[in-house]
Formats: structure tokens, sequence, C-alpha cells
């Protein structure tokens, strides 16, 4: 039967031919009386379950409950009558077995026995409330049945509408570029297959991710597994190094059977057997994935005594192993990834403690009138936020969303790669006092138990240090003069570090600059000099380097609480919702992308929790709600932009050149610094994620 004649005729899951007619052959049998026959047409585009059962009332004379079935055919080819009870089964017939005819069967007698009408209390239509005398009553069952598929197929509608809009929203918040594939990679290698180009392979990775069987290689490079300049030989040769070391070092401490080691063990198995279980890959008893994620954390814990164990490993070792299939590896990669996470496990909260602060100044510059909401409700401790920046949103996203979400924000930090000579360390230093596990685990968790009863309260109970550097005195002049208490410049612990005398530097070259315009336009409110079209400049010096990238933001719609950054004078750059916050590698604990992405989980429930004035428990029990069933393109979608105008502030605010031109693809940002000075780790990051 060709195609072309096939249409759908606006039921889910239903076909009819193209026919203008169908011809009907219907046959009455009651009991042992002579069958009656009655030959008819009907239109199949307009004829439902009800108007056939009129007509056949009509042809046959029926007074009386009756069924309906078809003639078809089974699997084996034999004759059999389907029970026809619903538009649903009228479509089926018409489109299996109307060809000659449909053949249609009418029992005057209901079905009987057990089944379809057991449990039910069958009534005529003249015991039908409301009925009409002169009305024919159509059989009670016939139309009940046809009711639940008339709902069934206004479901199947509503769900098929649901799958458009959301098919309609995955385009509109698509990602700038399709996921990175094998041929694609390997333009980033030399012949030897060194990687020449990691930050460029970091951009491509942010703005569309990897393909999933691409993965295992590109996570290695995006977790720092490899030491800088090795050539594809000498990345095998390590990683078989390193696969020997774990096996042995797996088996030297899982032999260890002390009571403090076994009690780890144990808290470990317990976080096992509920990590991911919905995925095939850990799912079942005695799944040999499971004991392999069991032997990552418990060597891990048992290796780095001053971390030990704490629950949520498991969530961020489960998409390595996933990923990698290969329980040496995962190690090595959860390794590394645990070198920068680490600081969110220990017992002290410190790291935990500023990623908190460092989230609810964010919302301050983003979103002030959110920021007061939350403070009203004493909310803004953001509490509710604890498992966000422990597990960095691993279990906000389905678990496949959560591989594209954490590659991509992997994909903005800079490179990190361990030293060629060691490597990674799979094994932590020794800790003389580290407390015991049932220690760990008491003192671990009380941090995120304590709600404070407001931000004065949370902030004081972080550790203070007399800081006597010019940033420090330039803080306390500033809050003197009414600006917000908390402020979050530099998370440096009291000593001139290079950070703080980065920013110093570049305060006093804008002094200069601001000093030099006013000279040169003889007033102190002239306006700087005109620029051609779309070009941003600060020019900090003559003898630089510049690097053309794509920005993945470009084009985006940016919310009038955070404009894009369009000034070019010093006064008018220090005017952005950016402004104080701290350096990109100190914000967030060294992931400034992933505030972001808290930031946007928030704002996308912002308006629902200021319309039905949300208090803290309520927040919370809506984000417990939301675990898994977040829209990631949509969340990426805003963070990227929110994203690309904190960095550009940060660019502008140190003095890097910024120029916007029209591009295919979007914007451009090209970077200027002297090439005399130290580091300017802002540009390596902006070429690295904008």
């Amino acid at each position: 039967m060709a195609s072309s004649n096939i249409k759908f005729n606006g039921t889910i899951g239903s076909k009819t031919k193209s026919r203008d007619a169908i011809r009907v052959q219907a046959t009455k049998c009651e009991g042992f009386m002579q069958p009656e026959y009655k030959n008819f047409s009907i239109d199949p585009e307009i004829t439902t379950f009800e108007m056939l059962q009129l007509l056949l009332m009509q042809a046959f004379q029926l007074k009386s409950e009756f069924t309906i079935s078809y003639l078809s055919r089974d699997d084996e080819g034999d004759d059999v009558f389907l029970a026809l009870l619903s538009d649903w089964d009228l479509d089926a017939a018409i489109f299996c077995a109307s060809d000659p005819c449909l053949r249609l069967r009418i029992d005057a007698k209901p079905f009987e026995g057990p089944g379809l009408l057991e449990g039910w209390d069958v009534i005529g239509g003249h015991d039908a409330p409301n009925s009409s005398s002169d009305r024919r009553a159509v059989p009670f069952v016939g139309s009940f049945v046809n009711q639940v598929g008339r709902t069934l197929t206004r479901l199947q509608k509503v769900f098929q509408i649901a799958e458009e809009e959301n098919a309609e929203e995955d385009q509109k918040y698509e990602l700038p570029k399709p996921p990175l594939d094998d041929q694609e990679f390997l333009t980033y290698l030399n012949y030897l297959g060194c990687l020449e180009k990691p930050h460029e392979l970091r951009l491509r990775v942010y703005q569309g991710g990897v393909e999933p069987s691409l993965r295992k290689v590109v996570w290695r490079h995006l977790l720092n597994v490899y030491p800088e300049g090795m050539t594809g030989n000498e990345r095998l040769d390590y990683i078989r190094e390193k696969t020997d070391d774990y096996r042995i070092l797996n088996k030297r401490l899982l032999s260890d059977l002390r009571e403090e080691n076994v009690h780890i063990r144990n808290m470990v198995m317990k976080d096992v057997n509920r990590t991911d279980r919905q995925e095939g890959f850990f799912a079942g008893e005695d799944n040999p994935n499971s004991k392999k994620l069991f032997n990552i954390l418990t060597t891990f814990s048992l290796a780095h005594p001053e971390v030990s164990y704490c629950q949520g490993m498991s969530d961020l070792a489960a998409p390595l192993l996933y990923v990698l299939e290969d329980e040496a590896q995962a190690y090595v990669c959860f390794c590394c990834l645990m070198k920068r996470l680490k600081g969110s496990f220990l017992p002290d909260g410190k790291s935990m403690s500023i990623k908190f602060l460092h989230l609810t100044e964010l919302i301050r510059c983003v979103d002030e009138e959110f920021y007061r909401y939350l403070k009203n409700e004493n909310a803004d401790d953001l509490y509710f936020c604890y498992r966000w920046l422990l597990l960095e949103l691993k279990r906000e996203f389905s678990f496949q969303d959560a591989l594209r979400m954490m590659e991509i924000m992997w994909s903005s930090l800079p490179p990190d790669p361990p030293p060629r000579e060691l490597g990674v360390s799979l094994e932590g230093p020794p800790c003389q006092s580290s407390p015991s596990a049932y220690t760990v685990d008491r003192t671990r968790f009380k941090f995120s138990l304590k709600k404070a009863s407001s931000r004065d309260e949370f902030s004081s109970a972080l550790p203070k240090t007399k800081n006597n550097s010019p940033i420090a005195k330039k803080k306390a002049d500033l809050s003197a003069k009414g600006s917000p208490k908390l402020k979050v410049e530099c998370s440096c612990t009291g000593e001139f570090c290079e950070n703080c005398r980065e920013i110093e530097e570049n305060e006093k070259k804008q002094q200069e600059r601001v000093a030099s315009n006013q000279t040169s336009n003889g007033a102190s409110d002239s306006k700087p000099s005109t620029l051609p079209p779309q070009t941003l400049s600060l020019h900090q010096n003559t003898n630089s380097t510049s690097n053309n990238l794509t920005s993945p933001a470009a084009g985006l719609q940016l919310s009038p609480a955070s404009p894009h950054r369009q000034a070019i004078s010093p006064q008018q750059t220090r005017k952005s919702p950016f402004r104080g916050l701290p350096h990109p590698r100190d914000f967030g604990g060294g992931n400034p992308y992933m505030m972001f992405l808290c930031l946007s989980l928030l704002l996308e429930q912002r308006d629902r929790i200021i319309d039905n004035k949300m208090d803290f428990n309520e927040m919370a029990m809506l984000f417990d709600r939301m675990v898994r069933k977040h829209h990631l393109n949509r969340v990426l979608h805003r963070a990227r932009g929110l994203y690309s105008q904190y960095l550009q502030s940060e660019a502008a605010y140190t003095g890097f050149v910024m120029v916007r031109g029209n591009n295919t693809t979007g914007d451009s940002i090209q970077q200027s610094y002297n090439a005399t000075s130290p580091k300017h780790n802002v540009a390596k990051l902006i070429g690295t994620v904008t």
C-alpha cells in the first residue's frame, strides 16, 4: 500500500485510507433466531462510535442493549471478531479491517461473565435521570466506554501539544553549536596527538558540549588529567601507569580492616546503594558497576584522610564511572575533580560559606527586588541551595542533561594540568590529627543543618582576620559611606595577595586615565571621545597581543536588571551591576560559571516565589520537588548571557580592549593586555568562555 494513500484523521495513533466512504456489512445475531443483514456506507472522517450505534439501532430497530464487534485477523491469519467499544476501536477497525468492506456483528445481548462488566451495575436508558421518553436510549456501557475513549484521545492531544511546545522551546534555547565530534576534536591535536589548543578546545565544548561517544576522551582533558604537552602515545603510557598505581593502592587500602576504615566503608556502601539507581548502568542488585563505584569512593576516602568521606561524593563520582566505564580511570578523574572541590567537603565549612555569600551578593547585584524579598523572608542565606553548591548542580537535571551541564561547566574553567614529573596524585598527604570517620560524619553537616537567623549572624560566624592592606582600607571606607555591609571583593586571607595588588594597580591606572581625559577635554564633566560604531575601547598599552574569539552569548536579550556593558569610560564601567563581585579566580570558590547557573535556577522560579509569597521552607520544598526536572538549555541560555556580562565587566574594569563587531555567529571580544605584566587571568578566562 503506497504511503501517499495514508493520512491521519485527527485522532492520535490512528490512520484511515483516503476514501470518501466505507462500505459496512452488519449482521445482527440474537440467540437461535435467523441472523439479519444490513448494508450501508459511512464517512470515516465524520462518523463517531456514538453515531454508528444510532445507525445500527435504527437499521435493526434495536430497543435493548447490544454489543458491536468487527471482523479482523489475528497474528496467525485466522478470522477473529474484536470488540468495538470506542472511537479508538472504530478508527482501528476502519484502518485495519475495512478493505473491501467493514464487517460488523451486532449481538442483542451484552457480554456476560467476568470481564468488562464485572463489578458494574448495568442500567438502561429508562433508568437514567432527566431522559425524555421520545429519545432513543444509547446503551449505557457503550456510551461510558466511548466517553473513556474520548478522554484518552483528549489526553493524547494534550501530550502531543506539550511535546511540540517542548520541542519549540528546545529549539529556541538551542546551544550555539552542535556537540564536538571526533573529526573536529582531531583539529585541536598535532600530528603526534599532542593537544596544541587547550583554550580553544574548552571554548568549543562550552559552545555545544561533547558527543557522548567522545566524552571518555575529552573529559580527561577537561578535568586536567594529563600533564601539558603529552603526545598520544605518552598519554596511553601515562594512563597505564596510573591504572597500575590505582590497583596497588586499592588493594593495600581495602585490605586494612581497622574499625575506623570499616565505618567509612559502611557509609560509602549506604550511599552507593542509592546513587543514580534509576539509570540502567547502576540498576539492580549486585550490579558490578556499583561495586566499582564503591571501590573508587572507599579508596579515595582512605587515601585522603584530611577529606575522608562525605555524603554527596557518590553523586560526583557516578557520572565519571558512567562515562569512562573503567574503575581506575574514573578514580584518576575523581582525584582531579576533588582537587578543586575538596574544600567543600571539609568539616570547617569555610569554602561553602564563601559560596553562599558570593551567590547572595550575585542576586543582590542582578535582581535587587528579589534580593529584598529573600531578605524579608529571612531566606537570603540561601541554605536551600546547599545541594546545588556542594554537588555543582548534578542532581538538579536529568542524568543525561547533568552530563552535558557538567562538561560545559568544566570547560568554563582555565586549564590546570598537573606537573609532568609526578602527574595526578592518587593519594593525599597523611593527616596525623584526622578525626574519626564518625566525627567527620557528625561535624560536616552541622553547617548545612543550621539556618542562621540573618545574614549578619551568618557573616559574623566567619573567621575574622586583621587586614591592613590598602584594599582592605578601601573596603572599609566604602562601607562607611553607606555601601552594603557584605563585600566580597577578594577572598584572600589578609595578606597583600597578587589579586589585591592587581586590583589596586588597575584602579591607579584608571584614575590616571580619568585625570588625563579631564585635562584634554578642559572640563571635569566632559564626555569621552566618540568611537566608531559598535566599538568599545579601553586601551591599556600599545604593545599588546590580540586574539579574536567568538562569543556564544552573542545576540542574547539581556534582562533590564543586568544591562549589557556598553560604556567606554572608567566612570561608566563602575556602574556595571557586577562591580563589587570577586575576581573570576575567586568567585564561587574558583568556579564562577556555577554561580550563574545557580542564579539562573533561582530566576526561573523568581516570579512564582514572589507571587505565592513563599517563605524559606516553601522555597526549599519547591526546589526539592524540581530535582532532575529543570530545563537545561533554558538555564544554560540565561546563565551564559549573565556570565558574559560579568566577564566583560571584569575585563573593562581591569583595562582590556573590548571590540564588538558584526559576526555571523555573534559578537567577538578582542583582548589586549600588557605583555610585561605578570598575569592576567581574566583575559585567559574570557578567552576560554566568552
